[in-house]
This record gives C-alpha cells, sequence and structure tokens, in this order.
C-alpha cells in the first residue's frame, strides 16, 4: 500500500502500519510484523477501525514507532472517529500482535501530521495543531510537482506536511505490506 510506514526494533524486526480503504470512503488502520527483515510478514491486525470520514486515504501517513527492549509499538495517526475528528494514539505490548483502544491526542478539523518516539516507558508525541489557521501552501518550484513520491508513495507537500495515498488494489495488497521502497520511518 502507498501509506505503508515502517517502524525496525533490532535488526530483523520490522513493523509496518498502513491505511486500508473501505467501499464508503472511510479506512481502517492496519499493522503487521516481519521478523525477517520484511521477506514475510504476519496475519494483519487492526490498529483502528473507528473511522467515519469520506477522505479514504487523503489524509496524512500514520507515524511507528517499535522498542526493542520492550516489544511495545506506538502509532499516532489521523481519523474522523465518532467522536469527532482528531489525532489519536493506539500501541500495542505485544509486539504488534493486539493494539490496545485508541486514545485521541487532540481534536480539531483539520487534518495533521503526528510524529511519535519511544525510549523504554517514556513515550512522546509531535503534532501540528489541526485548530491553527494554515497559510495557504507555498507553489512548488516551476516544473517540480507538489509530493515527493512517486504516484502511491507517501510524500511531503511544499508546505512540509506529510500525506499519503493507498490506491485500491488487490484484497492481499490492502492487508499486508510489502517491502518499502525508501518510505520507510526508523527508530531505534
Amino acid at each position: 500500500p502507498g501509506s505503508l510506514v515502517l517502524a525496525s526494533a533490532g535488526t530483523r524486526e520490522l513493523y509496518g502500519v498502513w491505511w486500508a480503504p473501505r467501499p464508503d470512503g472511510s479506512v481502517r488502520l492496519m499493522s503487521a510484523l516481519s521478523e525477517d527483515g520484511g521477506a514475510t510478514w504476519a496475519s494483519a491486525v487492526p490498529v483502528d477501525t473507528t473511522d467515519r470520514g469520506h477522505r479514504g486515504c487523503a489524509r496524512p501517513a500514520p507515524a511507528i514507532t517499535a522498542d526493542s527492549a520492550s516489544g511495545y509499538v506506538h502509532v499516532v495517526y489521523y481519523v474522523e472517529g465518532p467522536d469527532g475528528p482528531g489525532l489519536f494514539f493506539s500501541h500495542s505490548m505485544e509486539r504488534g500482535m493486539l493494539y490496545h483502544e485508541p486514545v485521541p491526542v487532540v481534536y480539531g478539523a483539520g487534518p495533521v501530521s503526528g510524529a511519535v518516539a519511544s525510549d523504554g516507558n517514556t513515550v512522546v508525541v509531535a503534532y501540528e495543531d489541526p485548530n491553527a489557521a494554515r497559510p495557504p501552501p507555498l507553489a512548488p518550484p516551476a516544473g517540480r510537482r507538489r509530493t515527493g513520491g512517486r504516484e502511491g508513495e507517501a510524500g511531503a507537500t511544499a508546505s512540509g506536511r506529510r500525506t499519503s495515498s493507498c490506491q485500491a488494489r488487490s484484497a492481499k495488497a490492502r492487508t499486508r505490506p510489502r517491502a518499502a521502497r525508501g518510505a520507510a520511518h526508523r527508530s531505534s
């Protein structure tokens, strides 16, 4: 999927998260674990299935980090949940096999990017304020595209916000990540 973001925990363990679109325009946030550097992947598990929006994958890519010592995985992402749109956080204490109930970080109508980092029992989430007035995006230089990636890959807009895209592909592509091509977020 084009929205695939990876985090490493050790030398061979990878965790991936991505948007899986639904026919009504909402999305599910899915995750999978690879213990062999991305050659094979465990079955996908849901991180969050509460999105009620209709923007599909036209939203910022999720952010993920994994702690190799504890096996904890932390994810931050934007969804339009039942209680309102905003940035949410979920985590797994079972090496990505089960994610705990999402909690809101901040509510706001604007789709925003977040970042997450962890070290042992310390987790830090940084985000753009979804309620702040935004200046108009900068125009890209002549001859350049607005996104940094190819169609279907995560990229950065001229204003620096990360965006994601997930094209409706086969059921297999929507439920399992493939090896990433340069759009990985890695943490130690």
